[in-house]
This record gives structure tokens, C-alpha cells and sequence, in this order.
């Protein structure tokens, strides 16, 4: 019996095999006075994860951490703000909406994590993903989420919810393409694409390729154009296959594989999938932006006289 459980221990060395694991976990308490009716509750919990694993040369991390901090104001002068705030005493637990005594309640989740691999000790692939969720005492919620890669490329979304179960996600693909939904209840999502080129050669390919105006190339002006979802398939159709026409790729990542090559490539690529085999173009379909509501002008008053 010995012998044979000393075979598994002995074939884990030989492969290489290998593996660790930790885990911990703290909260942490804070009372601040912010005047003298109210004290300030904050909660903050904090826990982490590793692990790793390697075999022949082949390794791979995980690093995870996890954070959640809760506030929440008490009024000390109110009744229900004195309930409120001892029932905090005695439970640890924090109020999870504003009400009578109580108001500024909220809560942020935080998790990052982190991951690599490497071969023969090199380091082959990472990824660090990053996730921050806000919420506040009047339902209210923000979600926002980067991305990187190995390639040192970055993807951030932001994501806000209202009570009423409208919404809006703004993710930013990159420098050039940034995508757009909107929420609202009981219809569809909708998604626009909005493209930058801030490059002046980029910016004149660009015109190019959704204008059949050839002299709107001579225009090195910063260009912005927006796409409908409808567009956007038919761009990404046009250029990458007749695949992404079905929706078979999801868009985002399509969108990343057309311009992580830079604005004047990306540019380039749009404006060959409008020539025809004999000669001819057909220009990409855009959806005009909004135009930005002017600010309003404030009313001018003459200087206050002095009193002195």
C-alpha cells in the first residue's frame, strides 16, 4: 500500500505537476461625524483569491479580489435616524435605502481580476478585467467594466440603470469605435456605433468611404459617423464576410478585429469594401448624429453696488 501511494507523488514530479491556493478575508468598520446632527457609517469588505498551476513547463495564475464597501448617513436627532443607526450597532448590517433619518446609502462592488500563463517561462497570454457596480438608496445603478489583453489593448463599458428600467451602456471599443444601447421598458435595445478618426489621413480615407463625393477627401478634418445596428452589420458584412451580415460574430469583438491596426488601416479597409469590380463605389450608410443642444446663455446683471 505504501508503494502505491507513493506512485501518484512520483508521477506529479515527474510531469512537473504543481499547484498552490490561498484565500482571505477581512471588514473593517468606520463611524465619521460629517456634522453635529449626523455620524457617517462605512463597511468595507475585502476578500482574495489565488491559485496556480503548472505542469512540463506550462503555468498558469489566477489572481481575483473582491471588495464591497456600504455607507449610509444617520441623523441623530430624528427618532428613526437614532433606530436606524442602533439597529446598525446591533446587527453590523447597514440600511439599503434612504428613508426618514437615514440618507447618502450606498454601495460599490469592486473586482479585478487577473490572469497569465507562460511556457517554459515566458509569459505567453495575460488578462486583468476590471468590475466597479454602484448602487445608491433611490435604486439608481452604475456598472462599469475594462477589459485588457495580452496585446495591451483596453475595452471599458459603462452601464446605468435607472429605477423607471431605463438605461444606457456606452462601451468604448477602442480609440475609433465607441457602441452605444439604450434601454427602454417594454421595447427592444437599440445600438448605434459611433467611428473617430483623428488622423488627417484616416480622416480623408474615411470620407471617402461613406461619401461618393470624391472631393470630400480632401478634408483631413477630424470625422465622426454614427451607424444604426442595420449599418453597422452591413459594414462589418462588407468587410470582414457575408458571416457577420447574420449576426454570427458578436459585433463588438468584430468591430476590435476590424481597427486594432490603427485609424488610417482601419480607414483603408472600409474604403476598399466600397469599390466595385468595375470601377464604381458604393458608399457606407450613416445615421446623421444629434445635434448637441446649445448651452443655455446666462443672463447677463450688472456688478452688485458696494455697501462700504
Amino acid at each position: 500500500m505504501a508503494g502505491g501511494h507513493a506512485r501518484p507523488a512520483r508521477a506529479r514530479r515527474e510531469l512537473g505537476l504543481g499547484a498552490s491556493y490561498d484565500r482571505s478575508q477581512t471588514q473593517r468598520y468606520e463611524l465619521e461625524r460629517t456634522s453635529p446632527d449626523t455620524l457617517r457609517a462605512t463597511v468595507t469588505s475585502q476578500g482574495r483569491q489565488r491559485d496556480a498551476a503548472s505542469a512540463r513547463g506550462l503555468e498558469g495564475r489566477q489572481d481575483q479580489r473582491l471588495e464591497r464597501t456600504q455607507t449610509a448617513d444617520f441623523n441623530i436627532t430624528q427618532p428613526e435616524g437614532r433606530a436606524a443607526y442602533q439597529d446598525f450597532l446591533r446587527t453590523g448590517q447597514l440600511p439599503s435605502q434612504n428613508g426618514p433619518g437615514v440618507s447618502n446609502v450606498g454601495t460599490t462592488d469592486g473586482l479585478e481580476q487577473n490572469r497569465s500563463g507562460r511556457v517554459m517561462g515566458r509569459e505567453v497570454a495575460t488578462s486583468e478585467r476590471r468590475t466597479n457596480l454602484t448602487g445608491d438608496g433611490d435604486g439608481n445603478q452604475t456598472v462599469r467594466q475594462t477589459d485588457r489583453n495580452v496585446a495591451g489593448s483596453t475595452q471599458a463599458t459603462d452601464l446605468r440603470l435607472n429605477p423607471d428600467g431605463t438605461g444606457q451602456g456606452d462601451t468604448r471599443i477602442n480609440d475609433s469605435v465607441r457602441a452605444t444601447t439604450t434601454t427602454r421598458p417594454g421595447q427592444p435595445a437599440e445600438t448605434h456605433y459611433d467611428l473617430t478618426f483623428t488622423d488627417p489621413n484616416a480622416a480623408r480615407i474615411a470620407r471617402g468611404a461613406f461619401s461618393g463625393d470624391d472631393a470630400a477627401m480632401n478634408d483631413g478634418s477630424p470625422y465622426s459617423v454614427r451607424l444604426n445596428e442595420s449599418q453597422a452589420r452591413e459594414l462589418l458584412g462588407r468587410t470582414l464576410g457575408p458571416d457577420m451580415a447574420g449576426g454570427q460574430r458578436p459585433m463588438d469583438q468584430a468591430f476590435r478585429a476590424l481597427s486594432q491596426r490603427g485609424q488610417e488601416t482601419f480607414a483603408t479597409s472600409l474604403f476598399n469594401a466600397t469599390q466595385s469590380p468595375d470601377g464604381s463605389r458604393r458608399p457606407f450608410a450613416s445615421t446623421p448624429a444629434p445635434t448637441p443642444t446649445p448651452a443655455a446663455t446666462q443672463p447677463q446683471f450688472e456688478p452688485a453696488p458696494s455697501i462700504s
